[in-house]
């Protein structure tokens, strides 16, 4: 019986990993908001690139988790790849009891990021509803004829032109 052990414990360090990131990918989630709320979109920039290599580093966790179940699985004799509720109840109760203190912290981090999200989703909206009213506003305004001073036979769309400097 060492090996269910073994797989165990492999299956506890790669959850501790998992709680690890998922704490990382929060704090650098409220970093985002409190960058979109200061309107710093080179610090958004640099987080959103961060959070793009935790979410990378998350997939092989994923991965290398369900590669740890099918081998317990597979060590404990079970027919098919069980959920990890259906592992639990077959483990010894100590392991059983750490590996769930592990699946509720990861829970709850999952949840704290899913409202750290929708806030951030809350404010890039109506960052981006601020750049297109403020767009339409200029150019509209930028549109329109002169009103005074010219002559109106002979007044023509204006051209935009966009510097390439910047």
């Amino acid at each position: 019986m060492p090996r269910p052990n073994t797989n165990i414990s492999t299956l506890r360090r790669i959850l501790q990993q998992e709680l690890a990131l998922g704490k990382r990918m929060a704090l650098i989630t409220q970093d985002e908001t409190d960058a979109l709320v200061e309107n710093n979109a080179a610090l958004v920039a640099t987080l959103e690139s961060e959070l793009r290599q935790c979410m990378s580093q998350h997939a092989v966790l994923e991965a290398c988790r369900v590669n740890a179940i099918r081998e317990l699985a597979w060590a404990m004799q079970m027919q098919t790849l069980p959920t990890f509720g259906n592992l639990l109840a077959e483990l010894p109760a100590k392991d059983s009891e750490s590996l769930e203190k592990l699946r509720d912290e990861i829970m709850n981090t999952q949840r704290v990021l899913e409202i750290l999200n929708a806030r951030n989703r809350v404010l890039l909206d109506n960052l981006l509803e601020y750049v297109r009213f403020s767009l339409n506003a200029i150019t509209s305004a930028a549109l329109q004829p002169a009103r005074y001073g010219s002559n109106l036979v002979r007044i023509a769309t204006p051209a935009f032109y966009v510097d390439s400097r910047v």
